[in-house]
């Protein structure tokens, strides 16, 4: 949220770390995603593109849900804030990637499912 809506007064330095750490991440990105497509060439770039868009979806919809959730617990302590806004994100997210049909979206929750049932 913080790379969408900028810094903050009062936030100290948190607001410049979340975006520089987005930026430093686009660019590592970008820096191994060439590096790969030189060592092994096609990397099917639509495919991959694809599935970046809807994951970007993604993360927007559930930066909204919880922006808005935040905005009406601007109340309520830090902690409850905290308590009730990051598993919101998580169900959010998973839930819109199932939607945008994001593979690893149903791929992962069932093999860590599956770590459970074999032990």
């Amino acid at each position: 949220i913080q790379v969408v809506r900028g810094a903050e007064a009062g936030q100290g330095a948190h607001g410049g770390l979340a975006l520089a750490n987005a930026l430093a991440t686009a660019v590592e990105s970008l820096v191994l995603w060439l590096w790969l497509r030189r060592k092994i060439g096609t990397l099917d770039d639509q495919a991959v593109l694809s599935m970046a868009g809807r994951a970007l979806l993604a993360a927007l919809g559930m930066s909204a849900g919880v922006w808005a959730v935040s905005q009406l617990l601007a109340q309520a302590a830090p902690l409850i804030v905290v308590i009730v806004c990051v598993p919101l994100g998580a169900l959010l997210y998973q839930g819109l990637a199932l939607l945008l049909g994001l593979s690893e979206a149903r791929n992962v929750p069932l093999s860590i499912l599956g770590r459970f049932k074999r032990g």
